[in-house]
């Protein structure tokens, strides 16, 4: 039962961590896109 007094903290931490995970993640898509996305520019 100590762990629902606690829980409060570590989610917000948990969740600021998947948050920023999602961020990084995010920028790897757009960098692997970003050629892509140039060869698109050209063909348009």
């Amino acid at each position: 039962m100590q762990f629902s007094a606690k829980k409060s903290p570590i989610s917000e931490i948990s969740s600021s961590k998947i948050f920023l995970l999602n961020i990084a993640f995010i920028l790897l898509h757009l960098r692997k896109l970003e050629p892509r996305k140039g060869t698109l520019m050209h063909f348009q």
